[in-house]
């Protein structure tokens, strides 16, 4: 993946962003979806365009989440009962 950074001052829709491994500064130029920016300086990736449907994935996730909940409170994970308690005799002998 080759180095996509503005060559001119001033281009419209730059953004200025600062590289994270080596804190290199640099202008960036709008990038398509799915593209990224390398450092000029090290090569570590500066910034992303991540994908246009984002707002969909999110609302599909939340609306998956919100199905699910009800039945993971619903339903019991482990049930629990309590044992019968045994009556132990004291060893003692009854007088008749």
């Amino acid at each position: 993946m080759g180095t996509l950074f503005a060559r001119r001052v001033g281009m419209a829709g730059e953004s200025i962003v600062s590289c994270d491994t080596c804190g290199l500064v640099q202008q960036v130029e709008p990038l398509a979806p799915g593209m990224a920016a390398e450092c000029v300086r090290c090569g570590s990736f500066v910034a992303a365009r991540r994908s246009t449907h984002s707002l969909h994935i999110t609302a599909a996730l939340a609306l998956a989440a919100l199905i699910l909940y009800v039945p993971a409170n619903i339903y019991p994970v482990l049930k629990m009962y309590m044992a019968p308690t045994l009556k132990i005799p004291s060893g003692k002998a009854s007088s008749r």
